[in-house]
């Protein structure tokens, strides 16, 4: 009965055959199947999240205990059963187990002694050394590591467990010296020998640059793929999807994840170019890192054109990577690609390549929405719905929001991806295992604490925050950080926005490789008139080779304007358009419009709108012409230039169109110029008020 309730790989199912298996009366015809059932759910819960697993877990562990302390059965869990144990704790973050894995199980474990069996020896040190890990208790994993493997029970199993620990603790130097172990023990060949040991050196990287130094490394002395060039794993994903331990298209793409996050595009550039000269092809998540980096500067084409190249080596891209591609085709108004791109991940998905998940949902309904419009976009929600693909009730609020007058209420499905992990509450849920990634307590901290600083309750917000470090253990992140500086940023509160900022270093929150944070100050210090703090931020982004997003390229112009500093607006504007990342959103120019405006150098301002925005392939919206035409009148007098009514007057219904208050002083203008230089074919009084 057991047996077929896993083979239907459904929780409950499982858990009403163990609740009736545990109500036989003969303890001793428990154990076989407690202990095959907790191996056999190990695989599989690590794969399914559904947390009813976690029902059937504690069920299991509970019966563990209570059996190996029966002393009519004199049994206790070998190193197999309880491996299993631990990595499910580990692989489910289900922390607070692990005082009662330690207390009932690890305590009372009869010593190990010689001869060892060494594979299950392995298991269960590797199990353990993994536990902690992913539950935050870094040091405890490490001392398992160094203290506890008795000599001679080593494995590179173990090692490379520990090596993923070390990496978490940013520890390059410790990872370095156990690939030297590992050599030394005859594990591998070359310290560089092992995929996983070279991954564990690159996620230790504390930075790009370090982590491309470390590629470059392996390459270097790693040894070389044979003449046929790399295999790949029939079946295999991630680090193990190539045969090869250092030319692996996963370290690869980790190298580009880094870079990506820190926003630096050419040196992201620089790894693509090594890949291609080792022959390593870029993977999904490689191309889902340079993608981001793309949209990130709002290079919506180039985005696009990576997707394409992608899908065009005959790999199926994950949803994960076409949200992306529909968030460029949908940027860029190209709806027939939208539609292309949403039906062949439906069906991938029906044909069982894929699985959709509840960001695809979002994503494709939100593109659908700007790219073809709302009825378009219903209909993709209950296409999604019918195929099964998990909702993510913002789906409802944004359908709901952008509904049209005279259109009623669509029917929403019961949203399956809640907005945070379900009603996990603080202290029930686990302590993080890495600063960047977010579980069931960060999730709900982080409702609370928005919800606190919406109110304006800074200090209650405060006190949630410091209550989850003390008290549960989660790991001080950027990620709740931001939430304190954003809230500060928008104020122009520069005073307390520092404060949050010192708090969250002494925290050991790392700030500086965050562009999130970075964003946030520059807004901060451009609304509190700091403007010698935004260019030490901007000089800071250059020097490291990062590339900003336009919203911050745009207030640094902002910043030059309102500082009155001519030398450093040019070597802005010359900067941004050296750049492949620089200037590729309309607003980032009609920031330098206006800082040319306040300086009052109408030709410059000029120059940005019929040179540089037609070179960069964007247009002129509505705020840009209403900038042009407006900051500074008094001292500009534009609207008596005749070089700013020839450029304006093809794109004066831009401002009539968006209700702008400058249009009838404009259409005005136009008017007076035309009867004074006589008959032109362009007349835009046909679109006079």
């Amino acid at each position: 009965m057991l047996h077929q309730a896993m083979a239907k790989k459904d929780p409950r199912t499982v858990h009403d055959a163990l609740t009736a298996a545990f109500a036989l009366p003969n303890n001793t015809e428990k154990v076989m199947p407690t202990v095959s059932i907790a191996v056999a759910l190990c695989p599989m819960v690590t794969v399914d999240q559904r947390p009813q697993w976690d029902e059937c877990f504690d069920l299991i562990f509970a019966k563990v205990i209570e059996l190996s302390r029966n002393p009519s059965l004199s049994w206790f869990p070998c190193d197999f059963t309880l491996s299993a144990l631990s990595r499910i704790i580990a692989r489910r973050q289900l922390g607070t187990r692990i005082d009662a894995f330690e207390t009932e199980l690890l305590s009372r474990r009869p010593p190990t002694t010689p001869p060892f069996n060494l594979t299950k020896l392995s298991m269960f040190y590797s199990g353990l050394v993994n536990m902690y890990s992913r539950n935050g208790l870094l040091h405890r994993a490490l001392d398992v590591y160094r203290s506890q493997v008795p000599d001679g029970a080593m494995s590179i199993q173990i090692m490379t467990t520990a090596a993923t620990a070390m990496a978490t603790a940013k520890d390059a130097a410790g990872v370095r010296e156990l690939m030297e172990s590992a050599a030394k023990r005859g594990f591998i060949s070359t310290p560089f020998d092992s995929a996983h040991l070279n991954l564990a050196l690159v996620n230790a990287s504390p930075d790009g640059p370090a982590a491309v130094a470390a590629l470059r490394e392996m390459l270097d002395r790693g040894t070389p793929p044979p003449a046929g060039g790399v295999a790949r794993v029939a079946g295999g994903e991630g680090i193990t999807a190539s045969a090869h331990a250092t030319y692996n298209p996963h370290l690869v793409s980790r190298v580009l994840e880094q870079c990506s996050i820190e926003r630096k595009a050419d040196l992201a550039q620089l790894v693509v170019n090594i890949a291609r000269s080792r022959g390593i092809a870029l993977d999904d998540n490689a191309t889902h890192a340079l993608m981001a980096l793309q949209l990130h500067c709002e290079d919506h084409a180039s985005a696009l054109a990576q997707y394409t190249e992608f899908v065009g080596t005959g790999e199926v891209a994950s949803p994960r990577l076409t949200s992306l591609a529909l968030e460029a085709a949908a940027a860029l108004g190209k709806g027939d690609i939208v539609r292309q791109l949403h039906a062949d991940t439906l069906a991938h998905h029906r044909a069982g390549r894929v699985v959709i998940s509840s960001m695809y949902v979002t994503a494709a309904v939100k593109a659908v929405l700007e790219a073809i419009g709302y009825d378009a976009a219903v209909a993709v929600y209950h296409e999604l719905v019918r195929v099964g693909a998990p909702t993510h009730a913002a789906v409802g609020h944004m359908l709901e929001h952008h509904r049209p007058p005279g259109h009623g209420p669509i029917e929403l499905a019961q949203p399956t991806a809640a907005g945070r992990v379900g009603a996990a509450t603080l202290g029930a849920g686990h302590a993080g295992a890495h600063p960047n990634s977010l579980n069931a307590t960060e999730y709900e901290v982080h409702a609370q604490v928005e919800r606190l600083l919406a109110a304006d309750r800074v200090s209650d917000a405060l006190r949630v925050w410091r209550t989850s470090i003390t008290e549960y253990g989660v790991v001080p992140s950027t990620n709740t950080l931001a939430y304190f500086v954003n809230h500060f940023s928008k104020q122009g509160d520069v005073p307390r926005m520092e404060q949050m900022l010192a708090l969250g270093q002494s925290l050991g929150v790392a700030v500086n490789p965050r562009h999130l944070i970075r964003s946030m100050l520059v807004l901060g210090y451009s609304l509190g008139k700091r403007f010698d703090r935004v260019f030490e931020l901007w000089d800071s982004m250059m020097d490291r080779g990062i590339a900003p997003d336009c919203a911050t390229q745009a207030l640094v112009l902002d910043a030059c304007g309102f500082a009155g500093d001519r030398a450093r607006l040019d070597a802005t504007v010359n900067k941004i358009l050296g750049a492949a990342w620089g200037g590729r959103g309309i607003n980032v120019w009609t920031s330098a419009v206006e800082a040319y405006l306040r300086l009052h150098d109408v030709p410059a301002a000029l120059r940005v709108a019929t040179e540089i925005v037609p070179s960069r392939g964007l247009k002129a919206d509505a705020k840009f012409i209403g900038t042009l035409v407006t900051v500074e009148i008094a001292e500009n007098r534009q609207l008596n230039d005749p070089r700013v009514l020839e450029f304006v007057r093809p794109h004066a219904h831009l401002l009539q169109r968006a209700g702008h208050g400058a249009y009838r002083a404009v259409s005005k203008a136009i008017r007076e110029h035309e009867f004074a230089s006589g008959p032109t074919p362009v007349d835009v009084r046909k679109n006079a008020v």
